[in-house]
């Protein structure tokens, strides 16, 4: 029987958590209620109590209900339900989360299931998901899938009980499915891929010939989101090398206001375990500033609209430099084999002759300092063609393949 932990704060939304238990076992799985009631002590009981969660955190509950320090109690509590569900998942007894709640108790709810490997099962059912900012906030890059109830969670009417009741089928076939991790396959190389401004053609090109090289890929988006969970799975040693074609986020930090700004220890984590990398220029050639953060000079600069979100500007010489030195002192402390790839005829779909953000003086420039900075281990290779051209994807390939065999002997 598929063991369901269920989230809530029974002091104040028993009614829903308890309609949610009696839905999964009718699905034949088993639901462990886990209270971390921070307001009073609930009329009815949890399978995990309240003051067994409080001890784990390190406090004792006569401490905790109603105590008004909201923000030190709550770290007790969410510290506790982490070493819990760690535990539990360790011994087995742990196949999927759901956790119920509004304001107080999304935050809490979310910042306890990322405590868990990737692939368990996460189910987020909210009141507050569909405040505006506050969604990314609460998965951040962990893999929880969330539920907005729009009305409120108090007590239960019929709007609710039907979207409970869909909470409550969604997480046990969550559980039903099996799940492949990438650690678990055997056999062949395991590749991430980092992009972003990169037709899908391309990108399509590129997994299928590493595939027919015996490679296994797992590609990411540039966005400052799921590059950062990437970087935490190569620290975790889950892949053997890295193909990150798209650093172009590394500008957004360089600038008053980006919008899809790396995270810290981007270029870090497989430099760290050693292990191969290929990198790329895609983004580089733009920066994505909010509206907000716009200075007079970003009119002057060539711009491109992919859609009504978005408007990437031309980013410029001054910016190119203090990004090829960014690149440079990161990738300059990898323990392992680097290669730097520069497609001379364009970066991206947006970069090149022709093309809307075309500036070869500022690509020549960036190409300059970086070939100034890196050590003399790390190659920069500049090829004739286009970042989609099939010599590009074949040259990348090549690289990869170089340096992997080069650790094999």
């Amino acid at each position: 029987m598929r063991k369901i932990v269920i989230i809530g704060t029974l002091d104040t939304k028993s009614e829903a958590i308890f309609l949610v238990k009696k839905q999964i076992e009718a699905r034949r799985c088993q639901g462990l209620i886990l209270d971390i009631s921070v307001g009073s002590k609930p009329m009815v009981s949890p399978d995990i109590s309240a003051e067994e969660i409080a001890r784990l955190g390190g406090g004792h509950i006569d401490n905790i209900w109603g105590n008004p320090d909201r923000r030190t109690i709550n770290k007790i509590v969410t510290d506790g339900a982490i070493k819990k569900l760690k535990e539990l998942y360790g011994n087995g007894d742990l196949d999927g989360v759901i956790s119920i709640g509004g304001a107080g108790g999304t935050l809490m709810g979310t910042n306890i299931m990322k405590s868990l490997p990737f692939g368990v099962p996460k189910f987020m059912v909210s009141a507050n998901a569909g405040l505006r900012g506050f969604a990314s906030r609460y998965f951040g890059h962990s893999d929880i899938t969330m539920m907005h109830t729009v009305v409120d969670i108090v007590g239960i009417n019929d709007m609710l009980t039907v979207l409970l009741k869909q909470a409550a089928a969604a997480i046990c076939a969550m559980v039903e499915t099996d799940r492949l991790i990438v650690s678990d396959i055997a056999g062949k190389p395991k590749v991430a891929v980092c992009e972003l401004a990169i037709s899908a053609e391309t990108m399509n090109c590129l997994k299928t010939m590493l595939e027919e090289r015996g490679y296994r890929t797992v590609n990411f988006m540039a966005t400052g989101v799921s590059d950062t969970a990437m970087e935490e799975f190569i620290e975790r040693g889950l892949f053997d090398a890295v193909i990150d074609l798209s650093p172009g986020n590394i500008m957004d930090g360089l600038i008053e206001g980006g919008s899809r700004i790396a995270s810290p220890t981007r270029f870090e984590a497989a430099g760290k375990r050693g292990i191969p990398q290929v990198i790329g220029p895609a983004g580089l050639e733009f920066i994505a500033p909010r509206r907000s953060a716009y200075i007079p000079e970003y009119k002057t600069r060539k711009s491109y609209q992919p859609d009504k979100l978005r408007v990437l500007l031309r980013s410029n010489v001054e910016e190119l430099t203090r990004a090829a030195k960014s690149l440079a002192g990161k990738l300059n402390k990898s323990r392992g084999p680097v290669r730097f790839l520069i497609p001379s005829k364009g970066w991206s779909n947006f970069d090149g002759p022709g093309r809307a953000l075309d500036d070869p003086e500022a690509d020549q420039a960036f190409v300059n300092v970086l070939k100034q900075e890196l050590k003399p281990e790390i190659a920069v290779k500049e090829i004739n063609a286009w970042m989609e051209d099939p010599v590009f994807t074949t040259a990348i390939c090549d690289a990869l393949d170089e340096m992997m065999h080069r650790n094999d002997a």
